[in-house]
């Protein structure tokens, strides 16, 4: 029997389906292989592959037109929303990724109008397109969070726990009365309630706590929704609560916070402030840094070490652009500890979209979020630091070469 292992499946543009197999037994990575895999993938030949390669099936339907290709890319405003109605996901995946990676004010509008008239699966595209742009406000989310729709209902929450608390602020009373079109939703309910941040709200979660906190998340949810509000909550809601664990959680959160120091936010101005906005949006979106060095910078156990109180940011700016033009490979060393992920820290430089500017904003703003304060970096000097290393392709940085 010949191994099978579909590693990935991918919808095509016409309709089709992709099924991306890697002809292998078993996903050969250190961090998987335990010895009951060990065992199973000798015992089974499944380490002798039929070939030295993988293999790709396309799955085509035996009835029926296949979608016409076309150039989504060369479309703009109106035309480029109406592919978020589109029936492929691929199709409706590609036209988000250009209207937020373009973030042309004109199309706007057009979004928040599909927001609250379209089909559920292109009202869900507006929203969280909307919200990639940096352009979703309260009133948008209104109709969803009101609605009986309950996965309408689920993402609008979700997405309203990222609005600027002015705008949050304005969702209060409404969050207040929703009531969950589905169980399903209720974590997320939980969740953007926490915020809120007044008796109301407390009440409220208090109430779902109650009546639904046995079903999966709720407790979880309600315990990350109040970030800032766990000693409030606990006083008003939990005095006399027998659900021990829930109140250590909340308790363990708020030592957290007081143990941590407050910041004070970059103290940049004009065009400096400007490139940092930019890099915040780019750690916490289409850059993804977060995913390794967690969005408070502290790192992640076998992904990426914390960046906050980093001399590798903090540093000489020529040091940081050469990482994140090339990468870096642990072991890495921050303070007393000694990092070694799993995987190289991949580099952003062979990225098209990532341009000089784009470097410099996501190194401005690490340097000045959290503890961290550094002067801005200026595009120029990340173009520098691109020419003077261009030879080094896809090679991440070891600690020993970036020292020297």
């Amino acid at each position: 029997m010949l191994p099978f292992h579909h590693a990935v499946l991918l919808t095509d543009p016409d309709g089709s389906l992709y099924v991306v197999d890697m002809y292998h037994g078993i996903i050969q990575h250190k961090t998987y292989m335990t010895t009951y895999l060990r065992k199973q993938t000798l015992d089974r030949g499944l380490d002798k592959p039929g070939s030295g390669h993988g293999r790709i099936y396309r799955i085509r339907a035996t009835s029926g037109k296949m979608e016409p290709l076309r150039d989504i890319a060369a479309l703009q405003g109106l035309d480029l929303v109406k592919v978020l109605m589109h029936p492929n996901a691929w199709q409706r995946e590609t036209a988000q990724r250009l209207l937020v990676e373009r973030r042309d004010p004109a199309t706007v509008p057009f979004l928040e109008k599909l927001t609250a008239a379209g089909s559920t699966v292109a009202r869900i595209h507006a929203i969280w397109t909307l919200e990639g742009m940096g352009a979703l406000k309260a009133a948008t989310l209104v109709p969803a969070i009101k609605g009986n729709d309950a996965k309408l209902q689920a993402s609008a929450l979700w997405a309203c726990t990222s609005l600027p608390p002015d705008e949050m602020a304005k969702l209060g009373p409404i969050l207040i009365a929703t009531k969950a079109a589905d169980r399903e939703v209720l974590p997320y309910l939980v969740r953007a309630l926490g915020p809120v941040g007044n008796a109301a709200a407390f009440s409220r979660i208090g109430q779902l706590l109650k009546s639904d906190g046995d079903r999966p998340f709720v407790r979880e949810a309600a315990v990350s929704g109040l970030d800032k509000h766990e000693t409030a909550f606990i006083d008003a809601e939990l005095v006399k609560s027998k659900d021990a664990q829930l109140v250590e959680w909340l308790r363990q959160g708020a030592r957290n916070a007081a143990d941590k120091p407050a910041v004070e936010g970059p103290s940049l101005t004009g065009a400096d402030l400007a490139s940092w906005q930019r890099g915040k949006v780019m750690f916490h979106g289409e850059a993804a840094c977060f995913g390794c060095h967690s969005a408070d910078g502290a790192g992640m156990p076998n992904l990426g070490p914390p960046l906050d109180e980093s001399g590798w940011v903090t540093g000489k700016p020529e040091i940081l652009a050469k990482i994140l033009l090339h990468g870096m490979t642990g072991p890495v060393k921050v303070g007393d500890e000694t990092y070694t992920p799993d995987a190289d820290m991949p580099g952003l430089g062979m990225n098209p979209s990532m341009t000089d500017q784009t470097l410099a904003d996501i190194a401005t703003y690490i340097r000045n979020e959290w503890s961290n304060k550094g002067a801005a970096v200026p595009a120029a000097l990340v173009a520098r630091e691109r020419e003077l290393t261009k030879s080094r392709t896809g090679k991440a940085w070891t600690a020993a070469e970036l020292t020297r």
